[in-house]
């Protein structure tokens, strides 16, 4: 997959959050996760569906560093970005 732009994934990582806790998506990026009323299985559905859009990864290891919605707009980023310059 080529690069996508930081703003891309901030968009869809926000919109992402928004639909899967039935929130307006106007999400800003250093909330934390858990401020949204997020539990455990939320975070791993959202991350579920990036990782499909963008046909990545993300360590299951990581997801308890994952604390604000930047936090995962950082990890998508770096691993989408990561695989487009190793193609």
């Amino acid at each position: 997959m080529p690069s996508v732009s930081y703003e891309q994934i901030v968009c869809d990582v926000t919109h992402a959050v928004a639909n899967e806790l039935h929130i307006p998506p106007d999400i800003m990026p250093d909330t934390f996760v858990k401020d949204l009323n997020a539990d455990s299985l939320s975070l791993v559905v959202v991350i579920l569906e990036l990782e499909e859009k963008y046909n990545v990864t993300v360590n299951p290891a990581r997801f308890d560093k994952l604390l604000t919605v930047r936090d995962v707009i950082d990890e998508v980023f770096s691993l989408v970005n990561k695989d487009a310059a190793t193609v």
